[in-house]
């Protein structure tokens, strides 16, 4: 018999400390990974005995509300996983018509997922979003994982890339693990982090095997209960390798003027409005959702603290002059000295 690896090793640490401190959470974690590795493994009979150890009868009912957490292992002190068990949007993100199709697709796709395992197919699990930020990549994330009674967990990717160096690779494989042991929508934020473009001739190594890893942890990925979600606003420095390894990929543009006007309804209901919406939306013209509520908000803002009642066209106008001349000095390059010669 083999001695066990470092891997094992870990893992029965874990359930010797949950035992320890009657830890239900931990245990639960750790027999969840050990399950996993087995099924990774295509150790199918020996997962089986583990699940029915566990008191469960298949695969699908290992999972328990309780798990929130994926710890961390690396030496932020930052969880890679945050997990919302329920979550909730205030609005339904405002999206083009293509993006909202494609959303609903998917949506539609893991409703019905018995109805196409009938036929042998299965439901997209690996998702691609990409445009400008704070166009409603997040927020759709949370839409798609309420809208299906699931679980989001949001990873840190900086905080991965940023642990032990050559960890990384194993930080991500727990992730892909806990995604093939429950159901939940998992969201990979700023991917671009981790699938940049390998010909960086300043690489010295490491992203190259972040890279290949990550592509072999998505072509394995294997559960139609599980959907993943990259999100990138840097299409252009991803491996191209990567974007095959996605079942779809949806792009969220900057709000149109017609989408612009109906968040701006959403945003100033029940405000009483001295202008016009139009006319707001032009002077928003080229900035995201998310730059729009900020300066309805802070325009709001405004009109608290000078005891007014009514918002106006004025007001709007101001917070939008003030977000661009922000933007264009936060993107604007600093202006060196030439230094003198020697």
């Amino acid at each position: 018999m083999a001695p066990p690896n470092r891997a094992d090793l870990d893992l029965l640490r874990l359930l010797f400390e949950a035992h320890r401190d009657s830890n239900e959470e931990l245990f639960l974690h750790a027999a969840q990974s050990l399950i996993s590795r087995e099924l990774s493994a295509n150790h199918h009979t020996e997962a089986q005995k583990l699940i029915r150890a566990l008191g469960r009868d298949s695969g699908d009912r290992v999972e328990r509300p309780r798990l929130t957490r994926l710890p961390n292992r690396g030496l932020t002190g930052t969880d890679l996983v945050t997990v919302h068990d329920s979550p909730t949007l205030d609005a339904s993100p405002v999206l083009s018509a293509d993006t909202r199709d494609r959303i609903d697709r998917l949506i539609s796709e893991h409703k019905q997922r018995e109805r196409l395992a009938v036929h042998g197919l299965a439901p997209k699990k690996k998702v691609l979003f990409w445009g400008p930020p704070g166009c409603g990549k997040t927020m759709t994330a949370s839409l798609i994982a309420s809208e299906l009674q699931m679980p989001l967990g949001i990873l840190n990717l900086p905080s991965i890339v940023s642990s032990l160096f050559g960890g990384t690779s194993t930080q991500l494989k727990s992730v892909f693990d806990l995604a093939e042991s429950q159901r939940i929508v998992i969201l990979l934020d700023e991917f671009d982090t981790l699938a940049k473009e390998r010909d960086d001739d300043r690489d010295i190594g490491e992203s190259k095997r972040i890279v290949n890893t990550l592509l072999q942890l998505m072509e394995r990925f294997s559960s139609s209960r599980s959907v993943i979600i990259a999100a990138t606003n840097h299409q252009y420095a991803l491996d191209e390798a990567v974007w095959r390894r996605f079942d779809d990929v949806v792009h969220f543009p900057l709000p149109t003027e017609q989408q612009r006007q109906v968040l701006l309804r959403q945003l100033l209901s029940g405000v009483r409005y001295a202008g016009s919406v139009l006319d707001s939306s032009k002077a928003m013209q080229g900035l995201s959702h998310a730059d729009i509520s900020k300066i309805t908000t802070e325009a709001l803002r405004t009109m608290v603290l000078e005891s007014r009642e009514r918002l106006n066209l004025a007001d709007i106008k101001a917070e939008s002059t003030r977000m661009r001349a922000a933007m264009r000095g936060t993107h604007s390059k600093p202006v060196r000295a030439r230094q003198p010669r020697l």
